[in-house]
């Protein structure tokens, strides 16, 4: 036997509105992902910044940079010079 839900309009509206605000912020958040995902060498900031390379790995080593470590390559966050 097969039973039916009568449900009101405005929960399903409530419903509908929380399930789009929902996918809003997953659109903007990927696209914040996208950008917070390019990453650099130290080379190519130094370049970007014309700081010395020395000078990033200080600012990397300090934390003033926002970047990764793979084993002993250091990549950048693009963003965050």
């Amino acid at each position: 036997m097969e039973q039916i839900a009568v449900i009101p309009n405005s929960v399903i509206e409530n419903l509908l509105n929380n399930q789009n605000q929902i996918l809003d912020l997953l659109k903007n958040q990927g696209s914040e992902n996208i950008i917070d995902d390019q990453m650099i060498t130290i080379k190519e900031a130094s370049n970007i910044t014309k700081l010395s390379e020395l000078k990033i790995r200080q600012m990397v080593d300090a934390g003033t940079l926002k970047s990764k470590r793979y084993g002993k390559a250091i990549r950048i966050y693009r963003n965050s010079l």
